[in-house]
């Protein structure tokens, strides 16, 4: 994806001097699996609602539930340590693989 101000120079360059075969333009909605957009100030931004609905979807597959809702995967005060859990299963290390892609 290419964002300036000026794309067309960009574009020019790549495909004249380097030869390089371009996908569509204009106006991005979806890439790399975010929703990308402007808001109200023109500033462009990206969400990954389209990812976090499939995440939903898989978490309530695997586990029979939708995973509780949370502002941050962390907690205030929260301290990294050292995991001394046991390794996975066959099962779970599936699940696991199947949950990051």
């Amino acid at each position: 994806m290419i964002t300036s101000k000026n794309p067309s120079v960009i574009v020019d360059i790549l495909v004249t001097a380097y030869k390089f075969k371009l996908k569509g333009n204009g106006p991005v909605l979806i890439h790399l699996g975010c929703n990308w957009f402007c808001d109200e100030d023109g500033n462009f931004c990206f969400a990954s609602k389209k990812y976090i609905i499939k995440m939903i979807a898989t978490d309530e597959r695997l586990f029979g539930q939708k995973p509780k809702p949370a502002a941050s995967p962390l907690f205030k005060g929260d301290q990294p340590k050292l995991d001394d859990s046991e390794l996975l299963d066959m099962a779970g290390l599936s699940i696991y693989q199947s949950l990051i892609g």
